[in-house]
């Protein structure tokens, strides 16, 4: 019975609307047969055992007549009922289950054609070549670009869901290279505190967002503006990874959204995608946050749980 529900509360609380609905229907169901269970076993049984009725007054009542010991005919009658519909139940719940474990993998084998199509592997060989021609025609920038730009697309496409803060910072530095050279001389960046986490685990990908964020949007009616990392860890073992510049700040409306988890709008999609995959990952007591700045800018900060890679004894 404690299998039964573990796996019922499982299926029932997947995060999905429809899923919801259904396992909430399902529990209904599987309360009232639990109900029905204690009231029509259980309940006459211990009062058969405690004295309070006689065998001979347990009688079972159909329309007007009254069957001697028909009670515990009836309890008997209703555990085999119970045991049937348990039995179908369980494979409603499997598959249900099995339906939505054919949806994702048709989801995921989608996602896979698309990433055929694109042909990643092809992109960075482009980028590769292209490098190359710059170092031959004497223009680093198109060779510093397509090695840089390369590198993230090669953590885009790779399966690894989770690197190393240290990792992620050194593919953060390459994102803001080719930044430098779109706009140069318009941002200054610096990271502090980093030293002591960088073989924390993280999400990949988390940080460019935020950095660029504050490139488009917060420093966007700035000629020198300042971009600053900071990564500190806070009280109940949490990683604090801190993104703040200088700017024009975030306006009330969008903090207000997002504090509220509303959709995301364009230009602010890197944001909303970041907080998802972190509440996805760690739950929703965890995720970004967005604020303006006493003196001016803003900062956009990501909560999660620190997670160090394990070394070998």
């Amino acid at each position: 019975m404690k299998k039964l529900w573990n796996e019922f509360k499982a299926f029932a609380f997947k995060g999905n609307v429809v899923d919801l609905a259904v396992g909430m229907m399902i529990g209904s169901a599987f309360t009232a047969i639990v109900t029905a269970l204690v009231n029509s076993i259980l309940m006459p049984l211990i009062s058969l055992i405690t004295g309070k009725v006689s065998f001979e007054q347990m009688k079972w009542v159909v329309g007007q007549t009254e069957i001697p010991y028909g009670m515990f005919l009836q309890a008997i009658f209703n555990f085999l009922a119970v045991a049937v519909c348990i039995f179908f139940l369980v494979k409603l719940i499997n598959r249900l289950t099995a339906l939505l474990e054919n949806q994702q993998a048709l989801n995921d084998a989608q996602i896979r054609m698309l990433q055929a199509q694109l042909n990643p592997h092809f992109l960075c060989n482009t980028l590769d070549t292209m490098k190359w021609i710059g170092k031959m025609n004497g223009v680093p920038e198109i060779s510093n670009i397509s090695m840089d730009l390369a590198d993230i697309l090669r953590a885009c496409i790779s399966t690894d869901e989770f690197v190393l803060l240290g990792d992620e910072l050194e593919l953060l530095n390459r994102y803001i290279r080719i930044q430098r050279i779109r706009f140069p001389g318009r941002f200054t960046y610096a990271a502090r505190g980093h030293e002591k986490y960088i073989d924390c685990i993280v999400p990949k990908l988390i940080l460019q967002p935020l950095v660029e964020n504050a490139i488009l949007h917060g420093l966007a009616d700035r000629d020198n503006g300042s971009i600053v990392l900071s990564v500190s860890e806070q009280p109940g073992s949490l990683l604090r990874i801190a993104v703040s510049d200088d700017g024009s700040g975030i306006p009330d409306e969008v903090i207000r959204r997002f504090a509220q988890d509303g959709p995301a709008r364009e230009g602010r999609l890197g944001l909303y995608n970041v907080n998802l995959i972190l509440k996805k990952y760690y739950g929703t007591d965890f995720g970004l946050h967005l604020r303006n700045n006493p003196e001016g800018g803003a900062t956009v900060y990501a909560l999660l749980p620190i997670t160090r890679r394990e070394t070998d004894a």
